[in-house]
C-alpha cells in the first residue's frame, strides 16, 4: 500500500512539472507574434530581400516602411523586449537546473554571434556590423546571475531592492540618451566611455549597431521577474484558477516555444515570401 501511495505521489509530482501556466504563455505568444512582424520588417523589407511585384506587395512594403519609421514602434519595441525579459525572470523560478539552462543559452548567444559573422562573409552588403551584445547576451547574463541566486539563497526583499535599482538606472540612460522620447530610432543624445554595453550609449551602438541591448535595465526586469514568480506562481499554477479557453491554442504554442519562435520564425516567413517573390506572387 505504502508503495502504491509513494507512485501516486511520484506521478503527481510528473504531472504538475509538466502543466504549463497558461497565462504566461498566452502573453509570451502576443509578445512573441508582435516581435516576429518586427523582425520581418527589418531583416526583409530593410534588408531588400522581399520585393513587389504586384499592387498587394507595394501596398504592404508601404504598410511595413511605415510602421518602421514610426514613433510608436521605436516607443514600444523596447516595452516588448523588456517584457520577455520579465516573464524570463518568471520562468526561472519553475527551472530546477539553472546551471545547464545558462551554459544552454551561453552556447547558442555564441552560435548567434558567429553565425552572424558568417553571414557578413556570404553577404557583407546586406549584412553588416556586429552583434556583440543583444538579447541572447542579456539571456545569458541573467541565467548565470540567477544560478547565484538560487544557489546562495538570495531573499527575495534584496532581489526586489536590486531589480528595482537596476531597472531606475537603466531607464534613466534610456530616456536621456534619446533625443526625443519616440523619436528618431536608436539615436542618443551623447556618449558615454565608462558605461559601453551596460546602458543604451552611442559608443556600445556603434560597435554592436545590431539588436543592441545592454545590461541595464533589462537585468533589472529579469530580476523583477523573479520576484514575481516567486511571490504569485510559487504553487506553479494559474492564477485564473481555470483552464486556457480552447480557441487561444495556436497563441500559447507560440508562448510554450517562445525561443524557438524568436529565432526561427521571422527567418522562415521571410524566405517564404522571398519564394512567394520570385513567383511574382507577393
Amino acid at each position: 500500500m505504502r508503495d502504491t501511495n509513494q507512485g501516486q505521489m511520484l506521478e503527481n509530482n510528473i504531472v504538475l512539472k509538466k502543466k504549463r501556466i497558461w497565462e504566461l504563455d498566452f502573453i509570451r505568444g502576443i509578445l512573441l507574434i508582435l516581435v516576429t512582424w518586427d523582425h520581418i520588417g527589418i531583416f526583409g523589407y530593410c534588408w531588400g530581400i522581399i520585393g513587389t511585384s504586384n499592387v498587394f506587395s507595394i501596398w504592404l512594403k508601404d504598410v511595413m516602411f511605415a510602421y518602421l519609421a514610426s514613433p510608436l514602434r521605436w516607443g514600444f519595441e523596447p516595452i516588448l523586449i523588456w517584457m520577455l525579459i520579465l516573464l524570463s525572470g518568471i520562468n526561472c523560478t519553475f527551472s530546477r537546473n539553472h546551471t545547464s539552462r545558462a551554459a544552454q543559452m551561453l552556447l547558442l548567444d555564441l552560435v548567434f554571434i558567429c553565425g552572424y559573422e558568417i553571414a557578413k562573409v556570404i553577404a557583407p552588403q546586406i549584412v553588416t556590423g556586429y552583434t556583440v551584445f543583444n538579447i541572447l547576451t542579456i539571456f545569458s547574463l541573467s541565467f548565470i546571475v540567477w544560478v547565484f541566486v538560487d544557489k546562495f539563497k538570495i531573499k527575495t526583499e534584496y532581489l526586489f531592492v536590486v531589480g528595482l535599482t537596476f531597472v531606475i538606472f537603466g531607464l534613466y540612460y534610456y530616456l536621456q540618451y534619446r533625443t526625443t522620447y519616440l523619436g528618431e530610432p536608436l539615436v542618443f543624445s551623447r556618449n558615454s566611455q565608462w558605461l559601453f554595453f551596460t546602458v543604451y550609449n552611442q559608443n556600445a551602438y556603434v560597435i554592436s549597431s545590431n539588436n543592441f541591448e545592454p545590461l541595464f535595465p533589462s537585468l533589472g526586469f529579469f530580476l523583477l521577474g523573479g520576484v514575481f514568480g516567486r511571490s504569485f506562481y510559487n504553487r506553479r499554477s494559474s492564477l485564473t484558477g481555470r483552464s486556457a479557453p480552447k480557441f487561444l491554442k495556436p497563441t500559447l504554442w507560440i508562448g510554450k516555444h517562445s525561443l524557438s519562435v524568436f529565432l526561427c520564425a521571422a527567418p522562415i516567413l521571410v524566405f517564404f515570401m522571398w519564394i512567394l517573390t520570385l513567383l511574382r506572387i507577393l
